[in-house]
């Protein structure tokens, strides 16, 4: 099903959407007049990926707002400021909890979806309009309703003329991958729409996460994910990379509070737009050794592959995250130690609830 969001303006109308079948936003119209904008709508009834017809899609009515993100009488700590204080409608945005709220209105907005860089790689044009174009939905959204944007971007975003060891926030980036050049977009398209509107675009530069609930999905550092999976399943790992490739990794826990700790800084606190946050760097041998002392008989041999050996070799050793420590207080919970610990007893509950043996 294509869900599209319209929003008014005038006697001008914008639709745009994600398509339920392939998750490839569908386009954004450029602003037509209403009996113009009523018989586009008969276009998106068919989805590009597929040879099926899906269903009507259903309008949304968005309220109108300012484009200047002023609230001169609801103001706290961390809060977006919420424009005209329009109510946005419940069906399109969900409520959420304080501080980042305002009354029974969001006034935030989270875009998450990608395709990481291999995936990515092996196509190209998919890659492009779901991690642009579909950017590019959200910014306008998020501009037509005063909300906070949220944007993550990714170690990804930077290439082999990038200092690597450490990277710090502002540095020469190009990235050469269609991945981390969709991120360095999103993250200069924030910063001259905060700048040139006043947006609250913020966004984060995450390394390698590591996740129990969160299976491989074609990312460079997804053998840190895997590894742990193999461990307790078939003893043995055979890992794409050298055993000597160092990269950034990070704890889901500690992603999830430096996004949350982030959203709730004031403003006036942030020097930058995009922030880089780091927890920790290993290898894959490192990794390894780290859970051998858990269970010694993993086994695990190296065949690196050569996309991603190659993307792995123009990122960053490390990351400098000495900004996000000095204007918000960031700093992680979770070492390579905690890291192992926790992903371990993670992994064997699932698979014991999930009624899988593990060795």
């Amino acid at each position: 099903m294509v869900t599209l969001f319209r929003t008014a303006s005038g006697d001008a109308t914008r639709f745009s959407g994600v398509c339920a079948h392939c998750s490839v936003p569908g386009p954004v119209l450029p602003r037509l007049s209403q009996q113009d904008a009523e018989l586009a709508q008969s276009q998106l009834q068919f989805c590009p990926q597929a040879d099926e017809q899906v269903e009507q899609p259903r309008k949304l009515q968005l309220p109108k707002s300012s484009r200047k993100p002023t609230c001169p009488h609801h103001r706290w700590p961390g809060a977006v400021r919420c424009g005209t204080c329009t109510d946005v409608e419940k069906t399109v945005w969900k409520r959420e909890c304080n501080p980042v709220r305002h009354q029974e209105a969001s006034t935030s907005c989270c875009r998450q979806c990608a395709l990481l860089s291999a995936v990515g790689e092996a196509n190209v044009a998919l890659a492009r309009k779901i991690n642009i174009t579909g950017l590019h939905n959200v910014l306008d959204l998020a501009l037509e309703n005063c909300l906070r944007l949220f944007v993550p971007s990714t170690i990804g975003a930077f290439g082999p003329s990038s200092p690597r060891d450490p990277a710090p926030d502002l540095c020469v980036q190009r990235p050469r991958t269609i991945y981390g050049v969709s991120k360095v977009h999103g993250e200069l398209m924030g910063e001259y729409l905060h700048h040139k509107y006043g947006l609250d675009f913020r966004c984060l530069r995450y390394p390698g996460v590591i996740s129990v609930n969160t299976p491989p999905g074609g990312g460079t550092t997804d053998y840190a994910v895997q590894i742990f999976h193999d461990a307790l399943n078939t003893g043995h790992h055979e890992c794409y990379l050298r055993p000597d490739t160092r990269l950034p990794m990070m704890h889901i826990s500690d992603c999830h509070r430096a996004t949350v700790e982030f959203m709730q800084t004031p403003e006036c606190q942030l020097s930058l737009r995009t922030y880089n946050i780091a927890a920790m760097s290993f290898t894959p041998e490192e990794v390894a050794q780290e859970i051998r002392k858990h269970l010694p008989h993993l086994t695990v041999t190296y065949n690196p592959d050569s996309v991603r050996q190659t993307i792995a070799d123009s990122w960053p050793v490390r990351f400098d995250d000495s900004n996000a420590r000095r204007d918000w207080g960031w700093a992680p919970a979770f070492g390579i130690e905690e890291l192992v610990s926790d992903m371990l007893r993670s992994v064997r509950d699932k698979r014991t609830n999930e009624g899988f043996s593990v060795s």
